[in-house]
């Protein structure tokens, strides 16, 4: 995008009076002169697009702060409304399943842990 914009004022920028090279240290020459002249081109060019996309983007903030982003907003905020009307009634139950779940993950790991236990006990005994 930035090359696009910077295109006009590059082709505006170069000189015509160039001449082909005939010996190949000629065109080394050449090229080396143009390779020094693109960054003040490039630079130039960007001195001179970014006010235009500047202006460009604050033209249009300004009606999508006014206008379009309330908008997105209220819609949203009706989406959002039920659903979360939704999540907090349901909230006690799920609140109460958690805690059943972590009872029962608890007692699952004392269950496997006196297991583990019990195992490494079997393995110590000597039999005699």
């Amino acid at each position: 995008m930035l090359i696009i914009s910077l295109t006009p004022f590059v082709a505006f920028s170069i000189q015509t009076d160039i001449q082909h090279p005939e010996t190949i240290e000629e065109a080394q020459k050449l090229g080396e002169g143009i390779s020094k002249m693109i960054p003040g081109f490039i630079r130039e060019g960007l001195q001179d697009a970014i006010p235009i996309w500047t202006n460009i983007f604050y033209t249009l903030k300004r009606p999508w702060d006014r206008y379009i982003a309330p908008l997105f907003i209220n819609i949203w905020e009706k989406i959002n409304r039920p659903f979360k009307n939704y999540v907090e009634s349901k909230r006690e139950v799920l609140d109460e399943e958690l805690k059943r779940e972590k009872e029962e993950i608890r007692e699952s790991a004392k269950q496997v842990s006196k297991s583990v236990w019990q195992r490494i006990l079997e393995g110590l005994r000597i039999e005699k």
